[in-house]
C-alpha cells in the first residue's frame, strides 16, 4: 500500500499530503513528472530532521524545490522552550524579525534557538533519569530493610513508605471515556457487521442491542454511587467531570461543588467517536485554568477511566499536557481505571510514567465490566472508591 502511494505522489499535477514519518527514508522517484516540490509547513525540532525532509527531493541530480510555508505563531509553539529553562521564548513578531534579518536562517531556520532548546531538553531528560535512579535506590533500600528480620519497627516503616493520599476535601478530576466502545465491544459482533460498528453505535445504541454487552450503564451507576459518597463527606468538595472521545465540544460536564451534581449528569451522555487521551488531559487543563480558584494550591486527585488504547503517535502530546497540568496545579495522585483491559497495557504504563516523571503518585487498577448486571457496576464502584478514598 505505502509503495503505491509513494509512486502515485510523483505523478504529474498531483498534491500529496504526508506527515513527518515520510520525511526520512522515503524515495520519491520523479518518473512521471518534471520536478518534485516539497512544501514544508512546520519547523523540525532538529537540524538533522530538516535535512532529511529536504532530501526527499532533488535526489541524484533530479530537479526539485523545497518551499517553507510557516505561520509565525506556530513557530513559537513548535520551538517553545521547556518549562523552567532559561531560554527566552520568541513572540510571533520576534520570529518574523529574526527571519527577515538573516539569510542563514532561511537555510536552517532558528538554528540557535533549536540547539538551545535541544540542550535544555537533554538536561531535562538527564534530570528525570537521575530522579528515577534515586527513587530506585530508595526502593531497593526499603525492600532490603523490610526483608531484614533485624530491622526495628518494620510496620511503622511500611506505613511511612506508603503513598500519602490527599485530604478528603481535596478536589477531584474525573476523566471518563465516552467513546463508542463504551456502548459495547466490537469483538462481540459477527465479522460481517464489524465494519458497521460506528453506524450502529450512533443509531439508537443499536450496537449494544446486537452484542448484548454494554459498559456505559455500569459506569453511570458506579459514578453516581461514588459521587453520593463524596457529597456525604463534604458537599462543597470541588469536582470536575470531563468526558472524552466525543465529536462535539461539550466535554466539560461539571466544575464546582460535588453537591450540585445530579444523577442524570452522565446518564444524558451518548457515547460516540474514538478514545483519545490527549483530549482528556488537555480539556482537564483548560477546565482547571478556567476555574483556577477552585484548584490552586490544593492537592488534586485525577481519576482516568477508559476501555481503550490511544494512538501511539499522540504520546508526545499527552506527555506535554500532563507535564503542563502538573506544573500549573498541585496534583497529589493519579489513578487509572482499565475497564475490561490489562492494567499493564502500554497506554496505561505511559500515563503512569508521565505522572511519575512529575513526582506524582500513579497507579492503575483493572476492572471487568462486561454487562449491565449489578455485580459489574459493583466492581467498578469498588474501583472508584479505591481511587477516591471514599468509605464504603
Amino acid at each position: 500500500m505505502v509503495p503505491r502511494l509513494v509512486e502515485a505522489a510523483t505523478e504529474g499535477y498531483t498534491v500529496t499530503l504526508v506527515d513527518r514519518m515520510f520525511g526520512r527514508g522515503t524515495d520519491f522517484k520523479c518518473k512521471q513528472c518534471d520536478k518534485l516540490t516539497i512544501i514544508q509547513t512546520f519547523i523540525p525540532e532538529t537540524i538533522a530532521e530538516e535535512v532529511q525532509i529536504r532530501g526527499r527531493t532533488a535526489r541524484q541530480g533530479e530537479p526539485g524545490d523545497v518551499v517553507l510555508v510557516i505561520c509565525p505563531a506556530h513557530v513559537t509553539l513548535m520551538l517553545a522552550p521547556p518549562a523552567g529553562s532559561d531560554i527566552e521564548a520568541l513572540s510571533p513578531e520576534d520570529v518574523k524579525a529574526q527571519w527577515d534579518a538573516s539569510e542563514i536562517n532561511k537555510v536552517h531556520p532558528f538554528q540557535d534557538l533549536r540547539e538551545a532548546r535541544e540542550a535544555a531538553l537533554t538536561l531535562e531528560r538527564t534530570t528525570q533519569l537521575a530522579s528515577r535512579l534515586e527513587q530506585r535506590e530508595k526502593a531497593n533500600a526499603f525492600a532490603a530493610a523490610m526483608l531484614d528480620p533485624s530491622t526495628p519497627n518494620r510496620l511503622e516503616l511500611l506505613v511511612e513508605h506508603l503513598p500519602k493520599r490527599a485530604d478528603n476535601d481535596a478536589p477531584y478530576v474525573f476523566l471518563i471515556d465516552a467513546s463508542r466502545s463504551m456502548i459495547c465491544s466490537a469483538e462481540e459482533l459477527p465479522k460481517f457487521a464489524r465494519g458497521l460498528w460506528g453506524f450502529f453505535a450512533r443509531v439508537g445504541r443499536g450496537l449494544g442491542a446486537v452484542s448484548g454487552r454494554t459498559r456505559w450503564p455500569s459506569v453511570v451507576k458506579a459514578f453516581n454511587t461514588v459521587i453520593e459518597s463524596i457529597a456525604a463527606q463534604n458537599p462543597e468538595t470541588k469536582v470536575a467531570v470531563i468526558v472524552f472521545g466525543r465529536k462535539d465540544e461539550t466535554c466539560v460536564l461539571h466544575v464546582g461543588d460535588v453537591g450540585d451534581i445530579n444523577e442524570s449528569l452522565l446518564g444524558d451522555v451518548e457515547p460516540d467517536m474514538n478514545t483519545e487521551y490527549y483530549s482528556a488531559f488537555h480539556t482537564a487543563l483548560e477546565a482547571m485554568r478556567a476555574k483556577s480558584e477552585l484548584f490552586d494550591d490544593k492537592p488534586t486527585r485525577i481519576i482516568f477511566a477508559t476501555d481503550g488504547e490511544d494512538e501511539p503517535s499522540s504520546k508526545r502530546n499527552v506527555d506535554a499536557a500532563i507535564r503542563d497540568l502538573c506544573q500549573e496545579f498541585t496534583i497529589a495522585e493519579y489513578f487509572g481505571l482499565a475497564i475490561d483491559m490489562d492494567a499493564q497495557a502500554p497506554g496505561f504504563k505511559l500515563l503512569e510514567q508521565a505522572f511519575r516523571g512529575s513526582n506524582v503518585s500513579a497507579s492503575t487498577l483493572a476492572v471487568e465490566v462486561v454487562t449491565e448486571a449489578d455485580d459489574s457496576a459493583d466492581a467498578l464502584t469498588a474501583a472508584l472508591r479505591e481511587a477516591t478514598g471514599t468509605m464504603y
